[in-house]
C-alpha cells in the first residue's frame, strides 16, 4: 500500500524501497533465529528479496532494458549462476533459512537478470526452450511438490524409499501440467467478467475450508485406535512431570523430588532426564526411606568438564554445577547419564575437549579420562558413583516409523527391529565403533570404582533391541529417546540409583 501511495512520487519511492529492504532484511536476520517457521512463510520477513527485484526494475525503468547491453554482463551472469550453485551446495537441513543465506539466490538471480538478454548464460542456457518451459510451470510445480512430498511422508513414515519420492514428484508434475494448460492458461487469458469473483469466491472458501479444519471442524480420518496409540507415543516425552523446578544458572534448571533426607544427584542431558519418570515413580512408593532426588540437567551439554560445545555458557555451568551439588554433604550417590553415542559419534565434530574433537580417538580417550577423573573424586570423598551407558537408538525405533499407512487409509506395523550387534559395530566419526567407546568408559569407569550401569541389557531380548513391548506399544518417543510411561513401568535398571 505504502509503494501504491508512492508510486507517482519518484523521490520519495526509490527512498522508501530502500528503507523497506535494509529493514525487512534485519527483521529476517532475527527472525530466522526467534522463529524461522513465521521467518520462512511471512511476507513481512521476506519483502526485502521482492524489493530486490523491485529496485533492479527502477534501476532500469524507461531505459529500454530490451535494447540496453550492460556491460560487463557476461561477468555479471556467471557471477549470478555461481552464487545460486553455491547456494544449492552449501545451504543444507537444518540450518536457519531465509536468514543471511538467501542472500545467495537473491544476489544471484538479481546479477542474471542484470545480465541481460545478450550475456552468454541467459542466452545459451536459460532461453532454451525447455528451461523457458520449466519457468512457465515452475509456480504450480511449486505449489504441487510440497503436499505430494509432505503426503508420502505422512503415509510411510519419515524416511521413506527413494521410489515414493519419485512417485510422488511425477505425481506432482502432471498435476502442474495439468493445472498451467488446462487452468491458469485458460483463466489468465479469460475476458469474462465472472472470472475474478469467481476465483474470489474460491479464495474465500479454502481460506474457511482451513479454518474450520483447524478448528476440529473436520477431523482427520485415522484407521483406529492403535493408530492414535504410536502418534501419542512420540509425544510421550514430559519427563519432568511431578518434579519441582527453579533456575540453578542462566541455562540450567533443577528439577528435585522425593523427601528431605540423603540425596541421589543426577547429571546429563536429555538422557538423564529421560530417568526421571521412574526415579519419580520409586519416590512417591514410599519405599525410599525420605530420600530425595535433584535433576541438573540439559539437552546437548556432555557433563564433562573442559568440553567446548555449541552451548558454550550451559557447559561450563553445567562442569560447575558438577562441582558444587557433588560436593554437597547431603548428596551421598552420583549418577551420570547422556547420550554418548551422539557425543562421540554423529555430533562428535561440534564438541572438543583440549581443541580435539570428542568424536576422533584422541578426543574420545581424553574425553573419558577427564570425566573419569571427576567421577573418581566422588568415589574418594565417600559417594557411591553411577554411569549410564547409552541406551540402544536407531531410526528404527521412532513410531512414526514403525506405523506404515497405505495410499487408502489402512496401516500396518512394520518394524525392523536391529541387533544390539548391529548398533555397536556402527562407526562413530573416528576408527572406533560405538560398542568400543562404550568398553573404553566401562573399563575406566571400573579402574575408578564406578559402577556401570547398561540399559541395553534390559533393552534387548535375544541380541534384538525391539521396537514395541509385548502388548504392540512402542517402547521409544523417538529415536533417540524411551517413553516416559515406559520408563516409569519398567527401567527397573535404575532403582539401585535411588533406592535404599
Amino acid at each position: 500500500l505504502l509503494l501504491i501511495l508512492l508510486w507517482r512520487k519518484p523521490r520519495l519511492l526509490v527512498p522508501a524501497m530502500g528503507v523497506l529492504l535494509i529493514s525487512t532484511f534485519i527483521l529476517n536476520i532475527v527472525m530466522s533465529v526467534q522463529n524461522s517457521v513465521s521467518d520462512f512463510f511471512l511476507t513481512p520477513y521476506r519483502a526485502w528479496e521482492f524489493l530486490g527485484g523491485s529496485l533492479l526494475a527502477w534501476w532500469h525503468y524507461d531505459k529500454g532494458h530490451e535494447e540496453e547491453v550492460p556491460p560487463y554482463r557476461d561477468v555479471l551472469s556467471w557471477c549470478g549462476l555461481v552464487l545460486l550453485a553455491v547456494g544449492m551446495a552449501f545451504i543444507h537441513t537444518g540450518d536457519p533459512y531465509p536468514g543471511w543465506r538467501a542472500l545467495l539466490p537473491v544476489a544471484g538471480t538479481l546479477l542474471l537478470m542484470e545480465g541481460g538478454r545478450s550475456a552468454w548464460v541467459n542466452r545459451k542456457i536459460l532461453s532454451n526452450p525447455a528451461v523457458v518451459w520449466i519457468g512457465l510451470i515452475s509456480y504450480p510445480l511449486y505449489l504441487f511438490h510440497w503436499p505430494a512430498l509432505s503426503f508420502v511422508h505422512i503415509v510411510k513414515g519419515e524416511d521413506p524409499k527413494v521410489g515414493y519420492i519419485f512417485a510422488a514428484l511425477g505425481v506432482a508434475l502432471l498435476l502442474t501440467i495439468l493445472t498451467y494448460y488446462f487452468i491458469e492458461k485458460k483463466i489468465r487469458h479469460n475476458k469474462s467478467r465472472w472470472t475474478v469473483p469467481v476465483m474470489v469466491v474460491a479464495f474465500l472458501i479454502t481460506g474457511l475450508l482451513g479454518y474450520v479444519i483447524r478448528q476440529k471442524g473436520i477431523y482427520p480420518r485415522l484407521s483406529g485406535s492403535l493408530l492414535q496409540k504410536y502418534s501419542q507415543a512420540s509425544q510421550e516425552h514430559n519427563f519432568f512431570n511431578g518434579f519441582s523446578a527453579s533456575k540453578f544458572s542462566n541455562h540450567i534448571w533443577l528439577h528435585e523430588a522425593g523427601g528431605n533426607g540423603s540425596k541421589t544427584l543426577y547429571l546429563g542431558d536429555s538422557h538423564a532426564q529421560q530417568c526421571m519418570p521412574r526415579i519419580l515413580e520409586l519416590l512417591q512408593s514410599q519405599r525410599c526411606n525420605n530420600r530425595g532426588a535433584v535433576f541438573l540437567t540439559i539437552g546437548l551439554v556432555v557433563p564433562i568438564s573442559g568440553v567446548v560445545g555449541p552451548l558454550e555458557e550451559a557447559q561450563e555451568e553445567m562442569t560447575r554445577g558438577m562441582g558444587e551439588l557433588g560436593s554437597q554433604s547431603n548428596v551421598d550417590r552420583i549418577v551420570v547419564s547422556a547420550n554418548w553415542k551422539y557425543f562421540f559419534g554423529i555430533g562428535g565434530d561440534k564438541y572438543t575437549i583440549d581443541g580435539i574433537p570428542l568424536g576422533t580417538e584422541n578426543g574420545t580417550r581424553k574425553a573419558i579420562e577427564v570425566l573419569m577423573n571427576q567421577l573418581g573424586k566422588f568415589v574418594q570423598s565417600g559417594k557411591k558413583t553411577y554411569l549410564i551407558l547409552s541406551i540402544p537408538t536407531a531410526q528404527a525405533f521412532d513410531p512414526k516409523n514403525i506405523i506404515e499407512r497405505g495410499f487408502d487409509g489402512s496401516f500396518e506395523i512394520n518394524r525392523h527391529d536391529p541387533s544390539l550387534r548391529e548398533l555397536l559395530a556402527e562407526k562413530t566419526s573416528s576408527s572406533l565403533t560405538h560398542g568400543a567407546v562404550m568398553d573404553l568408559f566401562s573399563q575406566a569407569a571400573v579402574r575408578r570404582g564406578v559402577e556401570v550401569i547398561d540399559p541395553a541389557l534390559q533393552l534387548t531380548t535375544n541380541g534384538i533391541c525391539p521396537s514395541v513391548d509385548d502388548q504392540n506399544r512402542p517402547i521409544y518417543c523417538d529415536p533417540h529417546h524411551l517413553r516416559s510411561s515406559y520408563v516409569r513401568d519398567h527401567a527397573s535398571y535404575l532403582d539401585k540409583t535411588i533406592l535404599p
